[in-house]
This record gives C-alpha cells, sequence and structure tokens, in this order.
C-alpha cells in the first residue's frame, strides 16, 4: 500500500511540474555550506587569495564557502584534514605546493596526495625571485655564474624560507643546473630571512616575490630574477632567471584546491567551472595580482598531470642533492 500510495504521489508531483525528492543526493549539491580549509594562518598569501575567491564562489554555487584555517605542519595538517573528510563536495582544501608534492618525498605523511585527493583547480602561483644584496657585484644570474667562476667557486650562501620548501628547492635545481657553488641557509619563515639578506649578513636569497618587491623597489635588495619560465604579470619589469643566463629553467610555488578522493565526478565538474569562471572576473584578478599572486586556474585533469610531473621532478631533484628534513 506504501509503495502505491508513493508511485501515486511521484505521478501527481510530475504532472504539477514540481520536484521529485531524489535518492541521489549528488544532483541536489550543494544542499549546506563548503568549508574551504585554508593551510596557513590568517594573512598568508593563501588566506588572501581564499578570501578573495570565496564571496564570490558563495553567489556561483548558491551556498556559504566558510574560509578555515588549519595551520601547522608546512600545510600538512589542513591536507590531513580534508583527505580524511567525506568524499560530498562539501570540505575543500587550499593546497600549498610543499605539502602536496615536495613534503610527501620528504617526510611520510598521513596521507598521499595522488591518491587521498581529488584535484578540482590550480589556484594561484606565488611566483619566486632571486634577490641579492646590493654590494653582490652581478646583475644577472649570467653575471653572478661567472663572477663566481672568477672567485674560484667559493660558497655562495642563499637565505630561504625553510629547509625542505619550494625556494629550498629553486635553489638546489639552480645549483645543478649551472655548476653556481650555492649553500643553502634555511630560516623559519621569509622574515628573518629577509632581515639577514638586507643586513649583508648573507649575500643572496630566493623568496616570494611578494615579500622582497618593496625591498626591491627601495634598493634594499637588487633583483637578479624571477625564477618562473615566463616574467610575473605582477611584477613584468624583471626578468626571468631563463632569459638572463639559464634557459628552461622555471620554478614556481603555487596553491590549488582539492577535495577528498572519491568525490564525484559531476560536483568536481561543478566547483571547477566556479572556480575558473570567479578567477575570470577582472575585480578579482586585479586584486589578486595587487596581493603579489598570479591567478592560475585551469581542469581538474590539468592539476592532475601538473601534480604528477612536479612529483616526478622534485624526487630527482631531493634525491640528486641528497636533502633530508632536519
Amino acid at each position: 500500500m506504501v509503495r502505491l500510495l508513493s508511485a501515486a504521489l511521484a505521478v501527481v508531483l510530475t504532472g504539477l511540474g514540481l520536484a521529485i525528492p531524489s535518492a541521489c543526493a549528488q544532483s541536489a549539491w550543494p544542499a549546506r555550506p563548503i568549508r574551504l580549509v585554508v593551510t596557513f594562518a590568517p594573512g598568508g598569501s593563501n588566506d588572501i587569495a581564499s578570501r578573495l575567491l570565496a564571496p564570490g564562489l558563495s553567489e556561483r554555487l548558491g551556498q556559504p564557502v566558510i574560509i578555515e584555517n588549519r595551520a601547522g605542519a608546512g600545510g600538512a595538517v589542513g591536507v590531513e584534514a580534508v583527505a580524511k573528510s567525506a568524499p560530498d563536495g562539501y570540505t575543500l582544501v587550499v593546497g600549498p605546493s610543499g605539502a602536496l608534492t615536495i613534503n610527501s618525498i620528504l617526510m611520510k605523511l598521513p596521507y598521499d596526495p595522488v591518491k587521498d585527493l581529488a584535484p578540482v583547480s590550480m589556484f594561484c602561483i606565488n611566483p619566486i625571485v632571486m634577490v641579492a644584496h646590493p654590494s653582490v657585484g652581478a646583475q644577472t644570474i649570467r653575471e653572478l655564474i661567472a663572477r663566481a667562476k672568477a672567485d674560484g667557486n667559493k660558497p655562495l650562501a642563499f637565505g630561504t624560507s625553510g629547509n625542505g620548501t619550494a625556494m629550498h628547492l629553486a635553489g638546489e635545481l639552480l645549483k645543478q643546473t649551472t655548476g653556481l657553488p650555492l649553500e643553502h641557509i634555511g630560516y623559519k619563515g621569509s622574515a628573518p630571512a629577509v632581515n639577514d639578506l638586507v643586513g649583508g649578513q648573507i649575500p643572496l636569497g630566493i623568496l616570494d616575490l611578494a615579500t622582497t618587491k618593496p625591498l626591491i623597489a627601495s634598493g634594499k635588495l637588487k633583483v637578479i630574477g624571477v625564477a618562473s619560465a615566463a616574467r610575473s604579470p605582477t611584477a613584468p619589469e624583471i626578468p626571468t632567471l631563463a632569459e638572463t643566463g639559464v634557459p628552461g629553467y622555471d620554478v614556481k610555488s603555487w596553491f590549488g584546491i582539492m577535495a577528498p578522493a572519491g568525490t564525484s565526478a559531476e560536483v568536481v565538474g561543478r566547483l571547477n567551472a566556479a572556480i575558473v569562471a570567479e578567477l575570470g572576473v577582472a575585480a578579482v584578478r586585479e586584486k589578486l595580482l595587487a596581493a603579489g599572486l598570479e591567478p592560475a586556474p585551469g581542469t581538474a585533469l590539468a592539476f592532475e598531470e601538473m601534480l604528477r610531473s612536479e612529483l616526478a621532478r622534485w624526487g630527482q631533484v631531493i634525491k640528486t642533492a641528497g636533502i633530508k628534513l632536519q
């Protein structure tokens, strides 16, 4: 009797053009707020970018997108929380390149970035730049290499925000590619590295452009070049290391948006479309660029391919350099 009444109700509702509640919850997604987990404390680059993205994403999806900061272990704490969440499209993470590639090679993590997460879209690139104390007698990477050879290849210290970071590996790749006698000094963050560089305690730094750009403009630091293959739209006047002496050199620090593995292709597709559309809005792009970040949306498949490529690339660099976290 119950089945007959249910069937009759379905016929009536269909005849009236009303929606029938479906056992397939995915068709009703999203039906509640979405959590966007940011893996660093408020005020960082990925936090700033996420808060610029969230309002428009909320409008496009018809549900609030709530930022949740879960800092710790270079981003691994937040990534792990999402990797272990239900694959229902309601919990996402803004994962940094370190926690999704480098850290998974250097240490044992409680998640596998390939098996436990589903790529949704690349988000932003945080450009890396090589800078020097003004006393360093070189304007380009080509000149720096030549001067190092003339000085008998004495070690040149370069500071970064930490051991095992994208900046550290950028220096190791440069060393392997050019033979430049670089010696890494890892600091606990960009700020102390910048302080020692400005103070002349170290001659070189490989750091993020957003942090160093004001110091370059004021003359307190000298820029050698941007690490990416193309000039950064946030500072197009700065040449790349590739065009000034190291052809093919290309290193970026980035973060992308991921969901738990098993999230349906339909939900990933809708999320991707909303993110790509929002990052295409001129006002959003302008605000990101003003913060020193390059919007970099793309398909979920392109992000997955890039992730696998980065894992293979940095695995080889780490093996060759013998890098181990201390």
